[in-house]
């Protein structure tokens, strides 16, 4: 993948994260729904890009749900908000956020990270701002890709391994609740307070 600054995803290749072949190997529904996330809840998409996980949010969480959707890019939160009107979704919110972790709102039942802390300079650091931001009820999902060579994803340099993650997420503050393969390129852990 092309990247900008060494890490950061390029959005001139947006198309890529809602591809049909990427929807197949990652069924966002799915995957939302092992995680946890249910109706009526506050789920925010940190990283969110043009809507991946955010629009299967909107459904799942419902009209007495919210989504708040945060990127470091207008053009990946333009496509989300054009998608969004395109299918008639009115509860999700889009903001544009600094690449340090301002803007994200205290205390939400579900904070998610999909496939977006490797591009994260000092990990360690951002989590622990997750930290200080999630309630004591609030739930932090990471999706990331295995430290192994694969079809797909990052470059193997920045990817996070599973036994980083968890240590990391531990000196951090958080208690790892649930952690699975969501294929065989990526896993996710759902962490608490």
């Amino acid at each position: 993948m092309k990247e900008q600054n060494g890490r950061k995803f390029d959005p001139a290749r947006r198309a890529r994260l809602v591809s049909p072949g990427r929807r197949r190997r990652l069924p966002p529904y799915k995957t939302l729904r092992r995680l946890g996330l249910k109706r009526g809840e506050t789920f925010v998409d940190i990283g969110c890009g043009p809507g991946f996980f955010s629009l299967p949010a909107a459904r799942i969480v419902g009209p007495e749900g919210m989504v708040v959707s945060l990127d470091v890019s207008r053009e990946m939160l333009a496509d989300l908000e054009a998608e969004a009107a395109r299918r008639g979704v009115s509860n999700v919110k889009t903001f544009l956020v600094g690449e340090a972790g301002s803007g994200i709102p205290p205390g939400k039942a579900w904070y998610f990270l999909g496939d977006v802390l490797h591009e994260v300079p000092d990990v360690e650091r951002y989590l622990a701002l997750l930290h200080r931001r999630l309630g004591p009820r609030s739930r932090l999902a990471v999706l990331e890709f295995h430290k192994r060579r694969t079809a797909h994803g990052p470059p193997l340099s920045h990817r996070l391994a599973l036994s980083r993650m968890r240590s990391g997420l531990r000196e951090a503050g958080f208690r790892v609740l649930k952690s699975f393969d969501v294929n065989d390129e990526e896993y996710a852990l759902v962490a608490g307070k």
